[in-house]
């Protein structure tokens, strides 16, 4: 099984649920379960300066993270695609239109509503809001993971 996150740039909110997400399924034991992340922007950017150091603080080492621009062979490899946004969901499915049956956002995928905020720009609060944010949302989506498998 693979899992792909998707976000615009994919230096702030994919790399930071990537990064949460392996921490989860290593902590859990859970195995065969790959993860990776991409965006729509440009390939080889680090992880943004807030979100290296928001992650490192809860455990989540995403310092060696490097972007990578979405493409159709990501999308086809994918057993599970979670964007932070709708728009995100859009243009994946318009990549590949046979994503539509497994890409979610992320809220979606665990039944809520609303979309994760960029914090690209913002102070480092708002990092470590978003990173809560997804940690809250990733301890269900494992379980509904680890239910797939």
């Amino acid at each position: 099984m693979k899992v792909l996150f998707v976000c615009t740039g994919n230096t702030c909110r994919s790399p930071m649920a990537a990064g949460i997400l392996k921490k989860m399924l290593k902590d859990r034991g859970i195995e065969n379960v790959e993860v990776d992340s991409c965006g729509f922007v440009e390939e080889g950017l680090p992880a943004s300066q807030y979100a290296i150091e928001v992650s490192g603080e809860h455990g989540v080492d995403i310092s060696g993270h490097r972007s990578k621009v979405i493409n159709k062979a990501l999308i086809d490899e994918s057993s599970i695609i979670l964007t932070m946004s709708k728009r995100h969901k859009d243009e994946v499915i318009k990549l590949s239109p046979d994503a539509q049956e497994k890409a979610f956002t992320i809220t979606e995928f665990v039944d809520e509503d609303g979309e994760i905020e960029d914090p690209i720009g913002m102070g480092k609060d708002m990092y470590e809001r978003t990173f809560k944010k997804l940690y809250g949302i990733l301890e269900r989506v494992i379980d509904k993971i680890d239910d797939l498998k």
